[in-house]
């Protein structure tokens, strides 16, 4: 009977066991996976294309831990890893699961976002949803979730189809303009474009209307006879209206399309407006506007202009014969040159920016200049004589008269005196050299060095002694002036504010000098 006791308690005994497993499995921990940061958690999906679907990142995690009810590590076979998403405004209120595994990563695909998106949000959500992220760790029947992950997802959303109705240019002020240069650094406002606004048809709507992003809008030129095949931009802007200055379209004119000054060339303009769909920059051409302009002559009246004929064998890179001027005023075009020219000799003018080419200043009519590359236009000189030519760069017009050398002085030397050769006339390295074949035109290159605090001016002397002086009537002219012969009670030099290489020529018949800076 004692036996049976003792079996009948063993086997309570071993029923009880699974029991106690079973309470002490339940009362396990489990410490949930923490997911990883990502590089970055803003996303914008492209255009779906049928057979493309670009990975985008692995979203890795930890390993959910176990612990007993004492803290010691338990292993747990089989645990398993679901990712739920939810919006998150929803907190998981209706997760959906995207992904089961055993690993512990998830890699994501454009399609994985698309696909949460439509499951989330809908088919034709065009709004950006922030999407909430989970783990779900299930292991020997006790759940636990990692901490969420914030994503923005952005759908695609195909730009509307539009159709472009292109702003009108209006009509210019005038159709005919006759550009003049104006004066010292003034640029005035030659007129105005103006244009109505670019407008679209959005898709489904009847009437056009302007929509964003701003369009921008080309002003172009050309010639008349060219339809716009190599136009020239006036403008571009965002605006109805664009400024066309004087300068400006008269050196395009010349620069650009060939104008010749003087002359009226016929002109279009019109507009193009750019705007983009679907990422596609497209544009439209409004209407033409036609009318004409005459450029004239853009002259920097400071910078040389030179003869060049059959007297230097129509070398245009020759700079023998530099015209001279009266003063350097910024308004001054008129160039002059007195000297002697043999009869039949014919000449250009070619100012400094077009040595050692055909462009230059000839004969358009009797009296009157044009500035072109032309083989014509050669200005004659008929008779053995001192001759003055006078270019007016301005009026485009010229004049070739007679000079009356009878009583003028021949000097055997002139020197350009100074502090750096110590005022001494005779000095070897102040001696002018006469041109060939002019006896009264006399040419110096020197280097001057420039000393702060001494005078550093010049004047001319003629044959080695003071009493022969040519002086400046204005001492500030540069680098063009008119000296006078020894005049009364003044004695005064060229000022000389830099030092250099400079470029000296005095005519002792009129007086006309130059005292050029050279490039070093």
């Amino acid at each position: 009977m004692k036996k049976i006791q003792i079996i009948f308690a063993l086997l309570c005994l071993l029923a009880f066991l699974p029991a106690c497993n079973d309470d002490d499995q339940n009362r396990l921990n489990a410490v949930p996976s923490v997911i990883s940061d990502l590089e970055s958690t803003d996303y914008s999906l492209p255009k779906f294309i049928e057979g493309q679907n670009a990975y985008l990142f692995r979203m890795t995690w930890t390993k959910t831990k176990f612990f007993s009810e004492s803290e010691s590590p338990i292993y747990v076979e089989d645990v398993s890893y679901d990712v739920e998403v939810d919006l998150a405004e929803r907190n998981f209120a209706n997760p959906r699961t995207i992904y089961s595994t055993q690993r512990l990563y998830m890699d994501v695909y454009e399609e994985t976002l698309r696909d949460i998106l439509v499951d989330l949000a809908g088919e034709g959500n065009e709004e950006t949803q922030v999407v909430s992220i989970r783990v779900k760790s299930t292991g020997n029947q006790i759940i636990t979730y990692s901490e969420p992950l914030l994503l923005s997802i952005t759908p695609y959303v195909p730009e509307p189809v539009i159709e472009a109705v292109s702003g009108v240019v209006n009509s210019l002020p005038d159709n005919s303009y006759i550009l003049e240069r104006p004066t010292g650094e003034d640029n005035p406002l030659l007129f105005a474009a103006t244009w109505t606004e670019t407008k679209f048809y959005l898709q489904g709507t009847e009437t056009p209307a302007p929509v964003s992003p701003v369009v921008e809008y080309t002003l172009q030129i050309d010639k008349a006879d060219n339809s716009f095949e190599s136009p020239k931009i006036l403008a571009v802007t965002s605006s109805l209206t664009a400024n066309v200055l004087t300068k400006e379209l008269n050196n395009l004119l010349i620069d650009k399309l060939g104008a010749t000054p003087g002359e009226s060339m016929n002109l279009q303009m019109r507009l193009l407006s750019h705007y983009k769909e679907a990422g596609i920059t497209k544009e439209v051409v409004s209407n033409i506007i036609t009318f004409s302009a005459v450029p004239y002559v853009e002259v920097d009246p400071r910078r040389p202009v030179y003869l060049v004929g059959d007297m230097n064998s129509w070398d245009t890179t020759n700079t023998d014969f530099m015209m001279f001027k009266e003063n350097s005023n910024v308004q001054n075009y008129i160039y002059t040159f007195t000297g002697y020219f043999n009869g039949n000799t014919s000449l250009k003018f070619v100012p400094e920016e077009s040595l050692g080419t055909n462009k230059a200043y000839c004969r358009k009519e009797d009296g009157t200049l044009i500035y072109a590359d032309s083989e014509e236009g050669k200005i004659q000189i008929t008779t053995d004589g001192y001759k003055t030519i006078t270019i007016n760069l301005e009026k485009m017009t010229y004049q070739v008269i007679e000079y009356n050398v009878a009583g003028a002085i021949e000097w055997n030397t002139m020197s350009v005196v100074g502090a750096y050769c110590g005022w001494n006339p005779s000095n070897p390295i102040a001696q002018m050299t006469k041109m060939p074949g002019n006896p009264h035109i006399w040419k110096l290159k020197i280097n001057m060095p420039f000393t702060e605090n001494s005078d550093n001016g010049v004047k001319f002397v003629a044959n080695n002694a003071f009493g022969n002086n040519y002086v400046p009537v204005d001492q500030w002219s540069n680098p063009y002036g008119i000296c006078e012969l020894n005049p009364v009670d003044r004695d005064v030099n060229i000022v000389r504010d830099e030092g250099g290489n400079f470029l000296f020529m005095l005519n002792d018949l009129t007086g006309y000098y130059v005292m050029m800076k050279l490039n070093d």
